[in-house]
C-alpha cells in the first residue's frame, strides 16, 4: 500500500503577485519513494488517493547518496558550547 508522506503547494511569481502552481506529495511504498505533481490543489484534510495520481519514482540514490569510503562514524557526541 502506498502513502502520503508529504504534499506541500507550490507557488510562483508573476509580477507582484503569487500564484499557484501545483500540488507536491511524496509517497512511499515500503522502502521505495515516489513523487507526483498534479496541478489540481487539495485540502489538507482531504483524503488522497496514491492510485488517482501519475507518479514517479525517485532513485534511493536521490534520497540516501553513498558515502565517501573515507568517511567514518563518530563514536561519541559532539558537544558545542
Amino acid at each position: 500500500m502506498m502513502e502520503v508522506v508529504e504534499q506541500n503547494e507550490m507557488w510562483k511569481d508573476v509580477g507582484e503577485d503569487m500564484k499557484y502552481s501545483h500540488t507536491k506529495f511524496i509517497l512511499r511504498k515500503g522502502d521505495e519513494y515516489f513523487y507526483a505533481r498534479p496541478s489540481r490543489r487539495y485540502h489538507p484534510l482531504e483524503t488522497i488517493s496514491p492510485h488517482d495520481l501519475e507518479v514517479y519514482s525517485i532513485p534511493a540514490v536521490d534520497i540516501w547518496p553513498p558515502f565517501s569510503n573515507d568517511l567514518t562514524a563518530i563514536r561519541y557526541q559532539l558537544i558545542v558550547t
